[in-house]
């Protein structure tokens, strides 16, 4: 079966970690020999599209990428006009490899589903959504852009989200027949990687993400320095840009926890799993997340989570498997730890109990068996996805 993908964002060689699980999710699909293409639409800026640079086709190993205009605050209609081009440049450039898909699959309302709608008219196929971006909601419901979103979607075969609270969410909000929730899956190398049996004497929390403030690391920080027998566990934090590390250094410093939070800075990705396993607490502190990709691999490699009650956390989290916090809540975040720190180490068995539940729930596996069942009843006319 021949598949594109269009997402809006992807990992290019300046920024590899851009939507890495894009690619991941790809190639697990690749695993089940579908033909898998990518198209990637990204928001065109201001300062692009003055240099000419939108809606200039770059072609990348996995298809093709294209900056979309956005028309600034949708305050006159044309985003379905610039869609309208942007896939006449696609479509050609994918006929002259003379590839057309039996199915087309956009990952966010904006801009990618214009393009998916204006391709599925060109082929003549079928096309869905899945929406990862808690700021879909916030599309203003009287401009023209939620009304071209809206149109598109109820024009869909399938709606996928990834989460239970952002597919009521979605449903509600454009007015549409139901999105089904679907989890982020983990990577192969999540589940692959040796289950960690704890040879460090020390407890230890971990954090991954850009560190930014959605992430809230300032709130972990806070949180883990009121941790009660506090010398017995240490903190380390992947990610985050050199700023934010010498801010959130500064921050430990001043809450004298330094000398036990660890900051790690970027790390390699196939370096993730490995630093995962060796977690006995994954924290996930954010004020907006969707789905959380970072929950399913920490839950892959074993490891019980504390987690915010976002969307991704609330569908993530259950009371086997970790704990759930309110947002933005420091002294709760502190008692979840103190919960996780007093438990001591998971044991081997509680790991292998939590791997066992992420194999069914967000496996590359379980993954692909959703979405090729999906692409087969679209494909052959059946529009019960």
């Amino acid at each position: 079966m021949r598949v594109l993908w269009i997402p809006s964002w992807y990992p290019t060689a300046d920024n590899p970690a851009n939507g890495s699980f894009f690619a991941e999710q790809v190639d697990m699909l690749r695993t089940c020999d579908m033909d898998v293409r990518v198209v990637v639409t990204t928001s065109a800026t201001i300062k692009q599209v003055e240099q000419q640079e939108a809606l200039k086709l770059v072609p990348i190993p996995d298809g093709c990428s294209i900056a979309v205009p956005a028309i600034p605050r949708s305050i006159v209609p044309g985003d379905t006009a610039i869609a309208r081009l942007a896939a006449n440049k696609i479509a050609a450039f994918f006929d002259e490899q003379n590839w057309i898909p039996d199915v087309i699959h956009a990952h966010s309302v904006f801009p990618a589903i214009l393009v998916a709608r204006q391709l599925a008219r060109i082929w003549k196929v079928p096309f869905g959504i899945t929406e990862h971006r808690p700021s879909t909601l916030r599309i203003n419901p009287k401009g023209f852009r939620y009304k071209a979103i809206r149109e598109a979607v109820t024009k869909t075969a399938f709606r996928f989200t990834v989460s239970d609270d952002m597919a009521s969410a979605l449903t509600t909000f454009y007015d549409s027949k139901p999105f089904i929730a679907c989890r982020l899956p983990a990577a192969s190398s999540f589940f692959y990687q040796d289950l960690y049996c704890g040879f460090s004497e020390k407890f230890t929390f971990g954090h991954v993400s850009s560190l930014d403030s959605n992430k809230c690391p300032v709130n972990i920080l806070k949180a883990f320095s009121q941790l009660e027998s506090a010398t017995g566990c240490e903190l380390k934090i992947a990610g985050g840009s050199y700023k934010e590390i010498s801010d959130l250094k500064a921050l430990a410093e001043k809450l004298g926890i330094s000398t036990r939070v660890k900051f790690l800075g970027q790390i390699p990705r196939d370096d993730m799993p490995e630093l995962m396993s060796k977690l006995d607490c994954f924290i996930l502190a954010s004020t907006r997340e969707a789905g959380g990709t970072v929950l399913s691999e920490a839950q892959a490699c074993g490891i019980p989570c504390i987690s915010t009650t976002t969307p991704a956390g609330n569908f993530a989290i259950n009371s086997f498997n970790g704990s759930l916090v309110p947002i933005g809540d420091i002294a709760s975040l502190k008692n979840a730890m103190q919960h996780h720190l007093n438990l001591g180490k998971p044991s081997l068995r509680l790991r292998t109990l939590i791997r066992e539940q992420a194999r069914d729930a967000c496996s590359p596996p379980a993954f692909a068996k959703i979405h090729s069942h999906c692409y087969q009843e679209v494909t052959a006319g059946n529009q019960r996805c």
